[in-house]
């Protein structure tokens, strides 16, 4: 009985994180992508592909503040539904293989010593925060706005197994998991404590 508990909680923990995420456009957002409408909330995705044009929602983080006060933004999205930037972005492969998908890395500001991560659970905390040994995968001098990343990867299950780095305004590295929500299909960036 004690074998199922804890993916069941963590489970649990995914699906409430995941409803806890807002839907809300940024409208200053510089890059000129134009983000659709999420999907219809009742949708659950299991494969991300067959979603990815229609779930184009932003899922974006704020680090610290830039000296012109503007905060850093790093955004993930689903290659196939930012078509016309694609063109602008660098290529690299993680993971390969039939359940393979694209996914768009972009950013309003330089963010230095940009990293791809693959991502092992090495521990749950009480408050449902996770934490992860990183192995980086791809590394990139920094991604920049006029230069952002696509990625191919896959995604193995409910717990995050990709993820980035990348070291902000004040010298911090900032760590982030990258996973697909169970409400719409859209990527989510979470930050994490690597272990």
């Amino acid at each position: 009985m004690k074998k199922w508990f804890l993916p069941v909680l963590l489970l649990c923990v995914l699906v409430c994180a995941a409803c806890g995420q807002t839907d809300e456009q940024d409208t200053s957002w510089p890059s000129g992508v134009v983000f659709a409408d999420p999907v219809d909330d009742t949708a659950q995705s299991t494969a991300p592909q067959t979603v990815a044009a229609e779930s184009a929602t932003e899922a974006e983080l704020t680090a610290a503040p830039t000296e012109s006060g503007d905060p850093s933004k790093l955004q993930v999205q689903w290659a196939a539904s930012v078509p016309e930037s694609l063109a602008a972005a660098e290529s690299r492969s993680v993971h390969t293989g039939d359940e393979a998908v694209q996914i768009f890395f972009s950013t309003n500001r330089t963010l230095r010593d940009f990293r791809v991560l693959n991502l092992e659970l090495a521990d749950v905390y009480d408050d449902g925060n996770f934490q992860f040994r990183c192995q980086t995968l791809q590394q990139l001098p920094e991604l920049t706005p006029a230069h952002p990343l696509v990625i191919e990867t896959v995604f193995y299950g409910d717990i995050p197994n990709n993820g980035v780095s990348y070291v902000d305004e004040n010298g911090e590295t900032q760590y982030y998991s990258v996973s697909v929500s169970g409400r719409d299909g859209a990527l989510l960036l979470e930050p994490f404590v690597p272990a």
